[in-house]
């Protein structure tokens, strides 16, 4: 059996390099009339072409998939991909509880790739056995449940959980080695704390909620950030400013605008370092780095999707897309 090597995953990530979707490529999706025939010209690019189908939804599911196994075939170690998948983790524990909650079926609602088996996801809720799950996610399960089932407060119940998956990635940067990965998942971390921020100020929620909702981001002092959530979202977009004095003005003004351009905005900043990761030539970084563009160009995909389908603004859908790679 061969042994993977990292020169051989950086070789193999250089002729894939080219299938990164380009500006032009989005430019060309956003003018389809249709939804079908935005999936034949995206099965015409190899999108999602081996689902064997022109369902959209499937054919994203399947991209997303196809990647996951190809990253796992060339990589010599994937412990690393870890940090970067709790989201996806904790968001497929959300759809278990909720959809046990409310007996509906929840297969079509878990998504991946993801380090938790889904299986023994779906088997401990079902049974209550939340110590088969691993530490990072078990430890918060049990409470995300008794809130749930206790208070019907779907709201609280993915706070708990939100900062819970803030709290695993923080953890998981004490063990990187490499610097650039550490600052992605810094990155990511603190927007989604400050996402959560806001998000509290905005609906005026209490103390007592914001004690059990807001954790520590690395960056924001804990006790700061509950103090401007409960003064409004004016507070809290005015620490962001103070404490990320490069980025948070900017984030701030987009957030003023819409919500959804700040987040566009910290997808951008990591999409920005994903790129410096894949023009790497050692290790495990161009890899990370790959995977990361790849999801950013199946995100763009959902937009445009979403907004073909609902007969959006041709100008607006654009607008809405992050940045391409290529």
């Amino acid at each position: 059996m061969s042994v993977k090597s990292y020169g051989f995953a950086i070789g193999s990530l250089r002729a894939r390099e080219n299938t990164l979707l380009k500006e032009k490529d989005f430019d060309s999706f956003i003018l389809s009339e249709s939804t079908e025939q935005l999936a034949r010209q995206m099965s015409d690019k190899g999108i999602g072409k081996s689902a064997n189908t022109l369902d959209i939804p499937l054919m994203l599911k399947t991209e997303t998939e196809n990647l996951w196994e190809y990253i796992t075939d060339i990589a010599p170690d994937t412990h690393t991909f870890a940090p970067f998948f709790y989201e996806n983790d904790f968001h497929n524990l959300k759809a278990v509880l909720k959809a046990t909650a409310l007996g509906i079926d929840f297969k079509g609602l878990l998504i991946t790739p993801a380090s938790v088996d889904t299986d023994t996801l779906v088997r401990a809720v079902e049974e209550k056995r939340f110590d088969i799950l691993p530490e990072f996610i078990g430890n918060a399960a049990k409470p995300a449940y008794e809130i749930l089932n206790t208070t019907k407060d779907a709201q609280l119940t993915d706070g708990v959980l939100d900062a819970a998956c803030i709290s695993a990635q923080l953890n998981a940067v004490k063990k990187q080695k490499s610097s650039v990965i550490a600052d992605i998942i810094k990155t990511k971390v603190f927007y989604s704390s400050r996402k959560a921020a806001l998000r509290a100020a905005k609906a005026e929620k209490t103390a007592e909620f914001l004690d059990i909702t807001l954790t520590d981001n690395g960056i924001i002092p804990l006790k700061d950030l509950k103090k401007a959530a409960l003064s409004g979202e004016k507070k809290v977009l005015e620490l962001i400013e103070k404490v990320d004095k490069m980025q948070g003005e900017r984030a701030a003004e987009l957030y003023e605008e819409s919500a959804w351009k700040m987040e566009k905005f910290a997808d951008e900043l990591v999409e920005k370092q994903a790129a410096i990761c894949l023009k790497t030539t050692t290790g495990i970084e161009p890899i990370i780095g790959f995977m990361l563009l790849k999801v950013n160009d199946i995100k763009n995909l959902r937009i445009i999707y979403s907004g073909v389908k609902t007969g959006q603004n041709k100008e607006f859908i654009k607008e809405r897309l992050r940045k391409a790679y290529g």
